[in-house]
């Protein structure tokens, strides 16, 4: 959960009277229970990982993981994160192009993690 909106509160309930700091612990309390019981996000809404894919061919032996997310409620299209052996700088990959799809049929070379 993300403290931000409570703390605000709290900040705004220190500069107001009695009657009104009730009234703050009462909408605070409620955001409280909001957040916890539904899981509503109050800051972001959730999005996809990858903004732009990487179209030119990365070495196999230059990668030493992938990770890949099936589509989802979050985002509707698969994604696939590869980590460079090099700095474990991450580049969002395409699943359709081609040298991507014979990176999986590498068995044993690359780890794989599929969430």
């Amino acid at each position: 959960m993300n403290p931000t909106p409570l703390i605000i509160i709290f900040l705004t309930c220190l500069l107001l009277s009695m009657v009104e700091v009730l009234l703050c612990v009462s909408i605070d309390i409620s955001v409280t229970l909001l957040t916890k019981t539904t899981g509503i996000p109050l800051h972001k809404e959730p999005r996809c990982r990858c903004i732009k894919n990487q179209k030119k061919e990365i070495p196999h032996h230059k990668i030493k993981k992938l990770d890949i997310f099936s589509a989802n409620y979050i985002c509707k299209k698969d994604e696939i994160i590869a980590t460079l052996k090099k700095g474990e700088l991450k580049i969002c990959l395409s699943p359709l192009e081609e040298w991507v799809k014979t990176l999986f049929k590498m068995n044993g070379t690359l780890e794989l993690k599929f969430y």
